[in-house]
């Protein structure tokens, strides 16, 4: 087809409306479309105009795109969901609308013509009358809690419903593969989802609302996951209406030439159009066989699932991107008598559609090829990347660790390629098409077509294998398939018994993960060929297997032991598995029977549907509010996608994008900073470092031993250096890679514990606790052992990255919109940074997208330093926002550690002493690392009384990033840590877990190892009812009848006590403020210190107001948190926020309720607003500030062994 019949623009529409678009890039996803608006550079409408200086004049003109700002941008892999849209088009061959809910931030704008875009925006908004469905049942049923997840997986389930007329609980459930939420632990998202279930019912002998009443005094209520799917009628969930017109839509050739900007010179810049990314879609198999032919190098594309990823994490670019989803020939599926012709553009999720159906029409021997399929396609990716990846795609791509190219060369497929240089189809078997290095056999001037995939026949077995860390959606560390075709021989022993053997005719043994691409086992098949199919010869062939291995320790992924195991593991379960066949099949022909004690190997692992049951208080009062279950006050903002969050609020018109440069070694000099190349680039702006710093230079948490900005030496790989500052984000990223540091490398370089203990390598002082008498202790003992243990570290992955926008204003004025959960501590930095006073600094938090500790820090607050720096430099906001890859690298984990212990007790168990020693890897500066290992020596006993306990503990100086708070801030470590020195002595005994750690637990009165006195101590009471409620020891009876009548499949059971002091080891982080404003109209603004990020603070301190004032809860609004509202506020962190800020919201009630009082004495008939209203004519004050400080706590001390907490939560688990 000629270049003059191809358009250049793309049509289609989002949320019902139309657009036609004249401007798309072939590099912008369909994510970032719907979501910006942003400068972008166009050239003047006259290219033979020149400016004075002879050059072509550029313009930036802000094009506005969609604001469609639900979809959210989480890890811009398609691996959250969080960006989750649907996408819809009319296919003609079948004359039905197809859905598929698809990851934006993968899609590309250019795949989108002729199709509807449905976001959470779409389907229904908070302004209207009624929500949808979808979104009234999550917010109502508890599905969100920071809610920067919640739009994707609304879009999810629309997805699934609009597919599925009929979905089972299981349709839903399997649907949610592709979406992850940091928060909630999925339960209620799921409950609230299976409201739509066909198949949803009662629990068996379980009313729906029943109450218990062990206690006659205390009523509880049991709610369970099948009350809340009965809550709701049975409805048919609205759609947004398929636009008509698309039904009509042409499909015609598309031809999109991006513009990308290059600079020739320091002082001028052109656009070089030569240069441009350009895509195509054909739409006919000779249009693409011509353009391949036009540009030998262009890159095939279909669901763009790893082009994006190439683009954004291996820097790959594309020049040329043709677009094959349009072509007939590609997307043909047919089955014929003895295999299948898959067509190249066939996507993993109509595969599976087919092979479904396939199923129930093939003969008993054929069906093990679609079984075999499918059960890798059902754990392939997510439901969002099985709707846009290819069969092709997958093959082409060649990866080492492909799920789905080891059981296809098991399979014996074979591939139709054709030349475009010549016009010729060739074939291929796949076991021949896979070469070293993630490469395959197959020409620049060839293309796949198809892919023929032959049934097994008569006496073939073929299976599939997969180990990763994760059931679904994860990558294998070994994958395999496996095909063997046998032969029946029949002989007579001695003349007269007649024996069967079963004889190997041809086998496949293929693996993913062992190698540099996927392995097929030559030597180990040709040993197994004419062998029998019996138990010597699977051990014979186990040898050769493992021989023929080559992973060593320098294996790419690691863990080569294991992954041998992997390989042993799968051979074996396959031997089995095919014995089981021929044992149900031809029982009469197999001699060496399996027993069920083996069979245990073979046996699927099917996960039950989710459930859940809570019990909780029912209110003892009518009008009590606080403790009553109340609905997120986000929550239908959350499910809208109308909740706002740093990364939602516009950028300014002057606004400017900034992107971090990162060192790239661990320890070492910065002999010199280049910036010549960025600074060529026309959008470049500035390049902020250490030199830009005007006020203090040093910065940090506990103590300032950072610099903003290192001057001369970087201590870890991810160290930010310095920031680029430009006119777009994509400019910004660029430019920073283009900044050229030299570095000298120095030494020692320590990344590990042990490294650190060998070089004396510390941070901080020494921490020790002492109680009783060690020695004495161990004395008493009549059995003594020692243990070590490593704990890793921790990734908080919060799905909203770090973020944060400067605004400057006149006299020096910063405003500051951050997603922190520490606003007072960046007011507090940033001030010193830049020289100036707190008073100058307003820090915004509207709401944020998870925290757990990695948004306190300095880690988190330097970023916003940084760009307060750039923005007062150069007078213009600019704006910060982290990929997933880069926050992970700077943002700090949660600190591994390592034990040394050495533990003292009786025959009977009782623990006598205890000697632990702790360390960290605290990264190369202090941090929080300091007080999180006071906090994990303070719980070093858990919940036990050790009677003489000694404990030290020291933070390693190491050249990794600093560690910093995290969930827990050191407690689940010291816990792990103490249950495992309880399961060594329970091991060495030989006694149960259960009934070591019953006797002894802490009891009433009974003191810490830092003398804090357990008052309400109810450890011993919940696990003698945990024991009774679980019935732990017939549960504990048929695990060990389990485990004996299996050989290879295990359970067991648990039961653990836990203890958390809550709050801080320093008094002065207990004190909160909260302020009230009442207006004339009776509304009630309400704002406090905490930061809202989905642990329901806001809605707590709400019903707090509520209480108190007497009025309804929806008369009180919480705005934001900000620090010209509240000052000095403490980061909201140690699991107190609610304490604190709920207090002190009820002393600022409850003075607005004194000055009422006489009001209320006078005008007993007035409802609230005429009370309001009567209070401001009598000039009553109707703002209040409440105040409120822990009572009982003070600092800890360890050079007296005193620490204190306001209370220990406490809890056991079965």
């Amino acid at each position: 087809m000629s270049s003059s019949n191809r358009i250049n623009y793309l049509t289609f529409f989002v949320n019902g409306k139309m657009i036609i678009e004249h401007d798309a890039q072939p590099e912008w996803t369909l994510l970032w479309y719907l979501r910006t608006s942003w400068p972008t550079p166009t050239l003047n409408s006259n290219l033979e105009d020149f400016n004075s200086d002879g050059w072509y004049t550029l313009f930036l003109m802000t094009i506005t795109k969609c604001r469609l700002t639900g979809s959210k941008l989480g890890c811009g892999e398609g691996g959250c969901g969080a960006c989750t849209v649907l996408i819809s088009h009319y296919d003609s061959k079948s004359e039905k609308i197809v859905h598929r809910a698809i990851n934006g931030c993968l899609a590309s704008i250019c795949c989108v013509d002729g199709c509807h875009i449905t976001t959470v925006e779409g389907i229904n908004s908070i302004q209207s009358d009624s929500l949808h469905p979808i979104q009234e049942r999550i917010a109502e049923l508890y599905g969100s809690q920071c809610g920067f997840c919640t739009p994707g997986i609304v879009m999810s389930l629309y997805g699934t419903l609009n597919n599925i007329e009929n979905p089972t609980m299981q349709d839903i459930e399997d649907s949610f593969d592709g979406n992850l939420c940091r928060c909630t632990g999925y339960r209620p998202i799921l409950d609230a989802a299976k409201t739509f279930a066909c198949d949803k019912k009662p629990k068996v002998n379980q009313p729906s609302d029943c109450s218990n009443s062990r206690d006659e005094n205390i009523n509880t209520i049991i709610s369970t996951t099948e009350d809340k799917l009965l809550q709701y009628v049975d409805i048919k969930c609205p759609a947004l209406e398929f636009p008509p017109s698309l039904l009509h839509h042409k499909t015609q050739s598309i031809h999109i030439k991006g513009i990308t900007l290059f600079t020739i010179s320091n002082e001028h810049c052109f656009v070089d159009e030569s240069k441009s990314a350009e895509w195509y879609r054909p739409v006919t198999l000779v249009e693409l066989v011509s353009l391949k032919n036009q540009y030998p190098t262009a890159k095939i594309v279909s669901g763009n699932t790893m082009v994006q990823i190439d683009r954004k994490f291996k820097n790959k670019n594309y020049p040329i991107l043709i677009g094959v989803s349009h072509i007939q020939e590609l997307n043909t599926m047919e089955k014929l008598e003895n295999g299948m012709i898959i067509g190249a553009g066939i996507t993993i999720a109509k595969l599976k559609e087919y092979l479904k159906l396939w199923l129930k029409t093939l003969s008993t021997h054929q069906i093990s090829t679609c079984h075999a399929l499918l059960n890798q396609l059902n754990s392939f990716g997510s439901e969002q990347i099985r709707n846009v990846a290819t069969i092709g795609g997958n093959i082409i791509h060649g990866s080492s660790i492909s799920s789905l190219n080891p059981i296809l060369q098991a399979c014996n497929a074979k591939l139709k390629l054709i030349k475009h240089s010549t016009n010729e189809q060739c074939e291929i078997a796949l076991r021949n098409f896979f070469l070293r290095n993630n490469n395959v056999d197959m020409e620049r001037d060839e293309i796949l077509l198809s892919v023929y995939i032959p049934f097994t026949e008569k006496y073939e077995y073929l299976q599939s294998y997969k180990q990763s860390r994760r059931r679904k959606f994860d990558s294998p560390i070994v994958s395999c398939g496996f095909q063997v075709k046998l032969e029946q021989i029949q002989f007579q022993i001695d003349g007269f018994v007649p024996e069967f053997k079963w004889k190997i005719q041809s086998v496949c043994l293929s693996f993913g993960g062992i190698a540099s691409s996927i392995v097929i086992m030559n030597k180990t098949q040709d040993y197994l060929k004419d062998k029998p199919w019996c138990k010597q010869t699977m051990k014979d062939a186990l040898k050769y297997l493992l021989d023929e291995l080559t992973l060593n320790e320098s294996t790419p992924g690691g863990q080569a032991e294991y992954r041998r195991t992997l390989v042993a593991s799968f051979f074996f379960k396959f031997y089995l598995y095919v014995k089981e066949q021929l044992q149900k099949t031809y029982p009469d022909t197999v001699v060496d029977e399996i027993s069920s004690n083996e069979l245990s190997a073979i046996k699927t692992y099917v996960r039950d549907l989710s459930r859940g049951e809570q019990e909780f208080q029912s209110k003892p009062i009518s009008n009590q509010i606080v403790g009553s279950s109340s609905v997120h006050n986000s929550a239908y903002l959350h499910a809208t996608g109308e909740a706002k969050y740093t990364c939602d609020i516009p950028t300014p018109s002057d606004g400017l994008y900034s992107a971090l440069v990162l060192s790239t070694q661990p320890y070492a000099k910065i002999v010199s900073i280049d910036k010549t190349k960025a600074e060529e680039l026309p959008g470049f702006k500035a390049f902020i470092s250490h030199l830009d710093v005007p006020g203090c230079r040093m910065t940090g948490d506990v103590v300032n031993d950072e610099e903003v900005f290192p001057s001369s030496i970087v201590y870890c790989v991810g160290t930010v250096i310095g920031l680029v500052v430009a006119d777009n984000e994509t400019d910004a990223q660029y430019a920073s890679k283009l900044i050229d540091i030299k570095y000298e490398c120095l030494k020692p370089l320590i990344i590990t514990i042990d490294q650190a203990i060998e070089q004396q390598s510390y941070l901080g002082p020494e921490l020790s606790l002492q109680f009783g008498n060690l020695e004495q202790g161990f004395q008493e003992s009549e059995h003594l052992l020692t243990g070590e243990f490593y704990i890793g570290g921790q990734e908080h992955f919060y799905l909203e990255t770090n973020c944060c926008l400067a605004i400057p204003h006149e006299h020096g004025e910063l405003e500051l919109h951050v997603s922190t959960q520490n606003a007072t501590g960046v007011q507090e930095k940033v001030a010193a940074a830049l020289g100036i006073p707190s008073n100058k600094i307003v820090v915004h938090v509207k709401r944020i997208g998870g925290g757990f500790g990695g948004k306190d820090s300095i880690r988190h607050i330097r970023l916003c330093i940084a760009i307060s720096i750039a923005a007062l430099k150069l007078k213009r906001p600019v704006r910060l926002t982290l990929d997933r890859n880069v926050d992970m690298l700077i943002s700090g984990q949660n600190h591994p550690f390592k034990s040394l212990y050495k533990v003292g007790f009786t025959s009977s168990g009782l623990l006598k002493a205890l000697d632990i020693v702790l360390y960290s890897n605290g990264g190369w500066s202090q941090d929080y690392s300091a007080p999180i290992m006071e906090r994990a020596l303070l719980h070093c006993d858990n919940v036990y009384n050790f009677k003489n306990l000694k404990c030290y503990g020291r933070v390693c100086k190491t050249n990794i990033q600093s560690m910093t708070a995290f969930r827990g801030f050191g407690i689940p470590q010291a816990n792990l840590i103490c249950e495992i020195v309880v399961e060594h002595v329970s091991s060495y005994l030989k006694v149960e877990p259960v009934e070591l750690r019953q006797i002894n637990l802490y009891q009433e009165n009974d003191s810490t190892h830092f003398h804090q006195i357990l008052i309400n101590w109810h450890v011993p009471k919940m696990w003698n009812e945990l024991i009774k409620s679980s019935e732990y020891y017939q549960r504990l009876g048929e695990v060990k009848r389990f485990n004996r009548e299996n050989q290879y499949r295990k359970r067991g059971i648990a039961m653990n006590p836990t203890k958390l002091g809550l709050g801080f080891t320093r008094k002065h982080m207990y004190q909160a403020a909260a302020l009230i404003h009442i207006y004339r109209d009776g509304t009630v603004l309400l704002t406090h210190g905490g930061t809202e990020m989905g642990q329901g603070l806001h809605v707590k301190t709400i019903q707090v107001a509520s209480e108190i004032l007497q009025i309804d809860i929806n008369l009180i609004r919480i705005s934001e948190t900000a620090t010209d509202k509240i000052p000095n506020a403490s980061s909201t962190a140690g699991s107190v926020s609610s304490d604190l800020y709920g207090n002190a919201t009820k002393f600022a009630c409850q003075q607005i309720n004194e000055r009422l009082k006489p009001l209320r004495e006078e005008f007993p008939e007035y409802n609230w607003f005429e009370l309001i209203s009567r209070a401001y004519y009598r000039r009553i004050n109707l703002s209040a500030e409440g105040f409120y400080t822990t009572p009982h706590v003070e600092d800890v001390d360890f050079a007296n062994n005193f620490a204190s907490y306001p209370y220990f939560t406490t809890g056991c688990a079965c």
